[in-house]
């Protein structure tokens, strides 16, 4: 699977402004002097995929942009959009979670990851699968390589993220991770069997002497029970008047946020339309007029498009969270009708078979404890076969994986080989300390100004190893290798590195420059962005064509919402 970037527009809507930028299939050179935008602008791209970055300009307001991006995947074209949390990919809107499983569908990446906190596997998110391919101005350039521009490496067990290299390298092999699988599915049902066991045997315990079910032999023991009960009933019915009042107070909230988010569409509608000035309008759903100042004067806000859309966006994940409390209130609701109606059967058990009451007894312990009995031994003897097979995978697997360290070989002798080209240039640096470190990303050698050239030789090393042999080929997306506390002191060959080595890598390049650098590059590009004469990222007039974009994305948050409040 192979990916291009084809293009990408950013929409700075808050001023109107907007900035339009092409790339080639090859080497794309960003070039522009210390606050031209070019590190915002790569950081644009990866934000659009989905990464997770870890610092912005504070010029560069996020929060305020539509980001467009054109790729192609296996030369099918794509159209990928996002505001803030939200992703539009093909006209389809989605957050987060639904869109990191289609960008994983549209790669054909099928790997999973253990999370740190949880005893559970779930599918990498796009900062994950796209590190490896991004190198970052600030933060690629300490502690361990690749992990340190990562955001959240910690939610997942060590080492976890290390999983992903090898497989695009197409060293995990498909049979190792089925049978792993296959293990884990084992375990959570060894584990499930476990906790029936450990319910079983405690209802074993109790069975015998049941507080809530057991009919006293004294009366007196008898009266006091049902006063019990009584008073737990008395309670309960507390509770479910408590709830029915927060059902009904917030499905009031949600009529006035309904009316609310009525309101703003219809001055919205109005100012999109003719710009005229309005000092009434007619409210939708009981036609009587809204008096604009009083209504602009609730919520503090100026008589714009963007102030409106603004408030309305807050008033529809407002809505979102009420109608969540809701299904929680409802939810509780019902649990409570669930505890009415088994307190209420026992008390009138407890009064209706008082003169039943031993041979009820003594007839349900016996065939409790004989269910109990059968469900216990049909549970052990399954778990113990399934540790058994679980012990025969798991030697499976230390087989498939010493066959694995044969496969891993060629890559490491291709790693140290490559150490040895790159070790030829610099004087400085001595790379015979990295050799044997395959896949090893423990933090850099600090050696001052020489450290940034170790980072820079480490990380070609594994972009030549990823655009020689990765099964999934994504962009690399540099901002700038070239550093300005990096040891030029032979300035030559840090070029040569950079143009003859990493800049002639068969996927496509985005790559961050500077003229002001001491390294020139000699090279012409065919492609090259030139931001040293533009002011800023977007710096063109937003037309009609960005106007549009804008009221797809506000259409399509509404589907969304609308779609999560049915």
């Amino acid at each position: 699977m192979e990916m291009k970037i084809k293009k990408i527009k950013i929409i700075e809507f808050e001023k109107g402004k907007f900035g339009e930028y092409f790339f080639s299939e090859g080497v794309n050179i960003i070039n522009g002097g210390n606050g031209s935008g070019k590190s915002s602008l790569i950081k644009s791209i990866m934000y659009c995929l989905g990464y997770e970055i870890k610092n912005w300009s504070t010029n560069f307001k996020v929060n305020g942009m539509i980001f467009e991006l054109n790729i192609t995947v296996n030369g099918k074209e794509y159209s990928l959009k996002r505001f803030r949390e939200y992703f539009i990919l093909n006209n389809k809107i989605m957050k987060l979670l639904e869109y990191r499983e289609k960008i994983l569908k549209c790669l054909n990446i099928k790997l999973k990851l253990s999370l740190s906190k949880a005893n559970s596997e779930v599918i990498p998110y796009p900062t994950d699968i796209l590190m490896y391919n991004y190198l970052d101005q600030d933060s690629s350039w300490d502690g361990k390589i690749f992990y340190n521009n990562h955001k959240n490496y910690s939610m997942y067990t060590k080492k976890e993220l290390e999983k992903i290299l090898p497989y695009y390298l197409g060293i995990s092999n498909d049979f190792i991770n089925e049978l792993i699988l296959k293990e884990s599915d084992l375990k959570r049902k060894s584990d499930s069997l476990k906790q029936n066991i450990e319910k079983l045997e405690y209802s074993q315990k109790i069975l015998n002497y049941d507080e809530e079910n057991k009919i006293s032999l004294d009366i007196n023991d008898f009266e006091f029970e049902i006063k019990e009960l009584e008073k737990k009933l008395k309670n309960i019915y507390n509770e479910e008047n408590i709830i029915k009042y927060k059902i009904f107070d917030t499905t009031k909230k949600i009529q006035d946020i309904d009316l609310d988010i009525r309101e703003l569409e219809v001055i919205y509608s109005e100012l999109k339309g003719k710009n005229k000035k309005m000092e009434k309008f007619i409210c939708k759903t009981c036609n009587s007029k809204i008096n604009q100042e009083m209504f602009l004067k609730k919520y503090d806000i100026e008589k714009d498009m963007y102030s409106i859309f603004s408030i309305y966006e807050l008033q529809i994940k407002e809505k979102e969270k009420l109608v969540k409390k809701l299904e929680k209130c409802t939810q509780e609701n019902e649990n409570i009708k669930k505890e009415l109606f088994k307190i209420e059967n026992i008390l009138k058990t407890k009064k209706e078979n008082i003169s039943l009451k031993e041979v009820i007894e003594s007839k349900s312990k016996i065939e409790g404890i004989k269910k109990i009995n059968e469900f216990l031994n049909k549970f052990k003897k399954e778990n113990n076969l399934i540790q058994v097979e679980i012990k025969e995978l798991s030697k499976k697997i230390r087989k498939e994986k010493d066959k694995m360290k044969i496969l891993t070989a060629e890559y490491k002798n291709k790693f140290n080989t490559l150490l040895d080209e790159i070790n030829l240039l610099f004087e400085k640096i001595d790379l015979e300390q990295m050799k044997d470190k395959f896949l090893d990303f423990s933090k850099m050698p600090d050696t001052g100004a020489a450290k940034n050239l170790y980072y820079m030789s480490i990380y070609f090393v594994y972009w030549k190893l990823l655009d020689e042999s990765s099964i999934i080929k994504i962009p690399f997306i540099l901002d700038t290798i070239i550093k300005d506390e990096m040891d030029i002191s032979n300035k030559k060959n840090i070029s040569k590195l950079i143009e003859e080595n990493v800049l002639t890598l068969e996927n496509q390049i985005i790559f961050g420059y500077t003229e002001k650098a001491n390294i020139v590059l000699k090279n012409r590009y065919n492609n090259v962005i030139d931001l040293a004469s533009k002011e800023r990222v977007c710096d063109k007039e937003i037309t009609e064509i960005e106007e549009k974009v804008l009221e797809f994305v506000q259409k399509k948050i509404k589907e969304l919402s609308n779609e999560k409040t049915k």
